[in-house]
């Protein structure tokens, strides 16, 4: 009885390390091809081992058909791994690349701030809320996100070029100035923050 057993369970065993397999296997094939351009075949090679209840897979395919520029079916794939990981970050900012290519703005918008709420540090999110909210003229919404990535990240050239054009537009020069300089430290060269220097003077 009990090596009857035993059969069941190292064949159980064997069936999922196959499986396993197969899906390392077609991973890595997905990769290379990918590596090549090659992203029809990059899909195929998942859908061979596809399976619905894989975030892996379907966050994947989500990557692959927006880089083959199949954006709805991008997102379709990035929603079926939000799903299965509703706090995987990583799906969330996956699917801002093809709602951004569909010019999505309230969908991206909102995903940056479920983001955010999942992760109230997050470098990425902050900075792009902060553009969003800046083009759109709400300065003192752009400017309280921004401000948490100059916290975390005082030496970053993006956030603090956009900082200090935020603060150029609620008319605090001194502070405008004083981001641009920081931004100056990281790119000393930067013809675009000197003509801005001057135009504060």
């Amino acid at each position: 009885m009990k090596s009857a057993i035993l059969s069941i369970l190292l064949g159980i065993s064997s069936i999922t390390f196959a499986v396993q397999d197969a899906t390392i296997s077609a991973f890595s094939s997905s990769y290379k091809f990918e590596s090549y351009k090659q992203y029809d075949e990059a899909i195929q090679a998942l859908e061979k081992v596809y399976d619905v209840n894989s975030y892996e897979i379907n966050l994947r395919l989500g990557w692959l058909q927006y880089l083959k520029g199949e954006y709805t079916a991008s997102v379709k794939y990035y929603q079926k791994a939000i799903a299965l990981q509703p706090k995987g970050i990583e799906a969330f900012l996956g699917i801002t690349y093809p709602y951004s290519a569909m010019s999505n703005w309230n969908d991206l918008t909102n995903t940056y701030e479920t983001i955010v709420k999942l992760d109230s540090k997050n470098q990425i999110a902050n900075y792009r809320l902060g553009e969003i909210y800046f083009n759109r003229g709400e300065f003192s919404k752009a400017e309280s996100y921004v401000a948490i990535c100059n916290a975390y990240f005082p030496f970053d050239y993006y956030s603090n070029v956009l900082m200090a054009q935020i603060k150029t537009k609620q008319g605090d020069i001194s502070s405008a100035k004083k981001h641009y300089h920081k931004a100056l430290l990281s790119n000393p060269d930067d013809v675009s923050i000197l003509k801005a220097l001057v135009k504060l003077q």
